[in-house]
């Protein structure tokens, strides 16, 4: 077992997102997201909050605030970036 709590984890390709973007679909009020690497690490950040949650996109990404989630970055192959997001309250890195 990795957890007792839920986690989610997401891993995006920087092209792949940026290709298919639409502010419109990701970015919640305030939320901003102006390079290519920014909107990877967004959509990430994102799809692990709702892995996490356990509904994934049926849950659209605008109603996930991220200044209000538990997240982390880690490491990822160049390209690519990727999240955590854990269980518990607080909220995500810059």
């Amino acid at each position: 077992m990795i957890s007792a709590e839920p986690v989610g984890v997401d891993v995006e390709s920087v092209a792949a997102v940026a290709n298919r973007w639409d502010p419109a679909l990701v970015l919640a009020d305030g939320e901003r997201a102006g390079t290519d690497e920014d909107r990877g690490r967004t959509w990430a950040r994102k799809e692990a909050v709702l892995k996490r949650r356990g509904t994934g996109l049926a849950t659209p990404m605008v109603d996930v605030l991220l200044a209000a989630e538990s997240w982390r970055d880690l490491p990822g192959p160049p390209g690519y970036v990727v999240a955590v997001s854990p269980a518990g309250p607080g909220a995500g890195a810059p």
